[in-house]
């Protein structure tokens, strides 16, 4: 993400249903040259630590090219999982 104006709209994106009916969704990631941690539904924190780039996203319908059009080419994520409701590990 460029910005961490960015990454708000992303989340509300997925709030309001954009990306299928997304349950759950966590991650760390850099937005802008900030690190941050999120937890749909609700919550966004500030990091201090590099080397982050894991999100997990929970639901049904989950539009993944839709999400990964979210995050550029030059984004370094290590990991980005999808699951549906059925099978949580």
């Amino acid at each position: 993400m460029k910005t961490p104006e960015q990454l708000l709209s992303f989340l509300g994106a997925i709030i309001h249903g954009r990306f299928g009916n997304i349950i759950r969704a966590k991650g760390q990631l850099m937005a802008g040259e900030q690190y941050f941690q999120f937890g749909c539904r609700y919550s966004i924190t500030g990091l201090d630590s590099k080397g982050m780039g894991k999100m997990v996203f929970i639901g049904d319908g989950l539009r993944k090219k839709a999400i990964c059009e979210n995050f550029g080419k030059s984004d370094k994520y290590k990991k980005i999982k999808y699951k549906t409701q059925n099978n949580l590990v």
